[in-house]
């Protein structure tokens, strides 16, 4: 990426400028903030005086309560002027940049942007503001400068925007203020700002193990990637990424905090981490690994966490870990109770190198002994040794080595002759190799703007999602198919080239001994002696009538609805059984307007 980019005439005004006011530095890699002075002393000045912690509706993301009163007591966030922060309102572009910009301490070179340029635009002068076209553009010229378009009703942000492009957070075509940030866009922007833009460059065609892995845009899957290794991004439960998702203020709020407590910064007597040696009605005292001791006093409006779930005043007993935040009256505003050591005192400088973070890149077993090859965010790879009582771990399941794939990012501890007696997987990576076969069952059929493709469940019980060749071979004994005729349930080997599915040959048809499949589209859903009675017309034209079995399920996606919930122009894919449906699959429905409603 280009930094330093805004000119004016021949002379370059955006960084040789700020850098003349003793700027502080652009983040380095490796997550060191090298302004991480100027940083922790604007956050200390807002603990110093700071009172408030919780938002009028912190209660509607009680998930990221901790995020957002780490960040609030810190400065780096603030609510309205009703105390509200609307943590589920999304953001966009020019609000991500200011928040961004706010946080990593650059809020004095975007003032200096702003003050330098602003004369320059069209609304600043009183002429009309830009047109549609222009915004498109994304920039305008003014002699021989050229800027970002800025419209006049973000024109707050004009500073904050004008130094991400200058350091290459982002370009001009990839710029729209006023555009709902998504979340693939805010991982590009951060993983940028992080000084990570060679590594996510060579990894833009690595396969993420996410279940709409597809729905991200090719120009961002690196960008992704970095994220997920660094623990910005990854996914729910579920396997979900929603890349396309606009981000909300809590998302950003939460992404900005995992940073800083992955890149402590030295807040002095406002943050204290330690042993909790006594509790009584107004306060709490703490002992720290070095043997200071701190008393705070009980703030009305603390936030106080346990491990990861909001708690009360109540539960902090003597004897537990804490990460305590204070203003400079010593009350405590901020309380997190650590479990099994988590976060646990200050000694947890000294364990900073027992741990790596970082994805499996080889993966090598002699005899009993296993090795696993690490590559770190930095782009460096480290071998580790696995200990032969190693503990494996992913969503709360116990795995083997032999479970352990290429691709898997993970979390290692390391004993003190550094080999590996924990792994925590955080998200797995794929059995989809570049070149080969898998084999497994159907699970789900997607339709996407870039094909099809099929999710299948392997031996082993994971499920991977393998993408369609558009001129794919489907072939079931002597038959030859069509995606349309994919069912789920049936069993499947998958020929794989470059990580595309360019045949597939169906071993078992789902539902092959208790009947069969009709694919069409619903052309009339009427009712008989209480039955529930289909008119569905096939690919060739033919028109089926057919009865709901009394138990029948019906499903939308994920979801069960009732049989009356069906409608005319439902494409869908039923199960019979002698003579009767007895599962109905809604693949696609068409809009109200296009039915004619």
């Amino acid at each position: 990426m280009k930094k330093g980019w805004l000119k004016f005439g021949a002379v370059v005004l955006a960084f040789v400028l700020v850098a003349a006011l003793s700027a502080p530095q652009a983040l380095a890699k490796g997550k060191k903030i090298k302004n991480a002075l100027q940083v922790a002393e604007k956050m200390k000045e807002s603990l110093k005086e700071q009172e408030q912690v919780r938002f009028k509706d912190w209660e509607q993301a009680q998930w990221a309560l901790q995020h957002m009163a780490r960040l609030r007591v810190k400065g780096i966030i603030e609510g309205d002027e009703n105390g509200y922060f609307n943590p589920n309102r999304t953001m966009t572009q020019a609000e991500v940049l200011t928040m961004l910009a706010r946080a990593f301490g650059y809020e004095d070179n975007a003032v200096e942007m702003d003050e330098t340029f602003r004369n320059l635009y069209p609304w600043a002068k009183g002429s009309d503001d830009f047109d549609e076209n222009e915004e498109e553009e994304g920039s305008f010229k003014v002699g021989d400068s050229v800027l970002p378009v800025v419209p006049k009703s973000v024109s707050w942000a004009l500073g904050y925007i004008l130094y991400a492009v200058d350091q290459g957070w982002v370009t001009l075509d990839e710029l729209q203020p006023r555009k709902a940030a998504s979340r693939a866009w805010v991982a590009m922007v951060m993983v940028r700002a992080l000084g990570y833009e060679e590594e996510a460059q060579a990894k833009m065609n690595v396969t993420l193990p996410f279940k709409d892995a597809n729905a991200i845009p090719a120009d961002k899957v690196g960008y992704l990637a970095v994220a997920a290794e660094l623990g910005l991004f990854q996914g729910t439960p579920e396997g979900m990424l929603y890349p396309l998702k606009p981000i909300s203020r809590v998302e950003m709020a939460a992404l900005i905090d995992k940073f800083f407590e992955s890149e402590p910064i030295d807040l002095g007597p406002y943050e204290v981490k330690g042993t909790v040696t006594e509790v009584v009605y107004t306060g709490f005292t703490v002992s720290t690994a070095s043997g200071e001791t701190f008393t705070f006093t009980f703030s009305p409006d603390a936030v106080v966490i346990s491990g990861k779930n909001p708690a009360s005043l109540e539960d902090l007993q003597v004897g537990q870990k804490v990460h305590v935040l204070a203003n400079a009256d010593g009350v405590a505003l901020f309380i997190k109770i650590c479990i099994d050591d988590e976060d646990g005192g200050e000694n947890d400088g000294e364990d900073e190198g027992r741990t790596i973070e970082g994805t499996i890149s080889a993966i090598h077993r002699e005899d009993d002994k296993w090795t696993i090859g690490v590559t770190l965010a930095s782009g460096d790879e480290v071998t580790v040794k696995l200990h032969g009582d190693v503990e494996i771990l992913f969503e709360g399941t116990t795995l083997t080595a032999d479970d352990l794939l290429i691709g898997d990012v993970v979390v290692v501890t390391l004993r003190d002759d550094d080999e590996a007696e924990l792994i925590e997987v955080v998200t797995r990576g794929t059995a989809v190799p570049s070149e080969g076969e898998i084999s497994g069952e159907v699970q789900e059929i997607l339709v996407g703007d870039d094909g099809v493709s099929v999710a299948i469940k392997l031996a082993d019980g994971r499920t991977e999602t393998v993408r369609l060749a558009q001129n794919i071979r489907i072939k079931w004994g002597t038959e030859v198919l069509t995606p349309n005729d994919l069912a789920p349930g049936d069993k499947v080997v998958a020929t794989i080239r470059a990580r595309v599915a360019t045949e597939l040959r169906l071993v078992e048809r789902a539902g092959q001994e208790a009947g069969q499949y009709l694919i069409g589209k619903i052309e009339e859903v009427s009712e008989d002696d209480g039955d529930v009675v289909l008119k569905v017309r096939d690919a060739e034209g033919n028109l089926h009538k057919v009865r709901l079995a009394a138990k029948a399920r019906v499903m939308f996606g994920s979801k069960e609805i009732d049989p009356d919930e069906l409608r005319e122009g439902d494409t869908v894919r039923l199960r019979l059984q002698y003579a009767l449906c007895v599962e109905v699959t809604v693949t696609a429905r068409e809009r109200a307007e296009e039915r004619g409603d």
